[in-house]
């Protein structure tokens, strides 16, 4: 149900950025100078599909109970010029993500492939986890999966 109710503004917010809208730029400036705080009870919900992961965020003294809108704005803003300055380079990049994720924006992830795919095939391996919709596939049910497709990256 959360899933339900943040994908479809995380999905907005996320195309209107990497699309370098500048309406919602300077709306999203002007929200961010309000100083409002987004309350973080919800991600753990989010990051894992695991409860016993799901309990570690919640109480994990490093997890802020509520976080700025501003930093928010900001890390999204970063991700939109990463991805600009990787898809000009030619590094070799192993990405996994979970198609439905609502932290980040899987549509972003699968353009980034498709983009990439057209520069430099052959650097670019890409696993997408289908039918999933948690962020952090490490501290996941799907953990052993990703493992394996991260650890051939590395001994490749």
């Amino acid at each position: 149900v959360v899933a339900d109710v943040f994908r479809p503004i995380g999905r907005l917010i996320h195309q209107w950025r990497s699309q370098e809208n500048h309406l919602l730029t300077s709306t999203l400036k002007k929200i961010k100078k309000l100083n409002f705080n987004v309350h973080t009870d919800t991600a753990a919900l989010l990051a894992s599909d695991l409860p016993e992961e799901q309990e570690l965020f919640k109480y994990d003294p490093l997890v802020s109970d509520r976080v700025p809108l501003a930093y928010l704005s900001e890390i999204q803003q970063l991700m939109v010029e990463t991805q600009k300055k990787v898809l000009r380079s030619r590094i070799e990049t192993w990405l996994t993500y979970a198609e439905q994720d609502c932290i980040i924006n899987p549509e972003g992830c699968a353009y980034f492939s498709r983009e990439r795919k057209k520069r430099d095939a052959e650097s670019l391996h890409v696993q997408a986890e289908s039918n999933f919709a948690v962020h952090d596939l490490i501290r996941s049910s799907r953990f052993e999966k990703v493992k394996q497709f991260l650890v051939k990256g590395i001994h490749s």
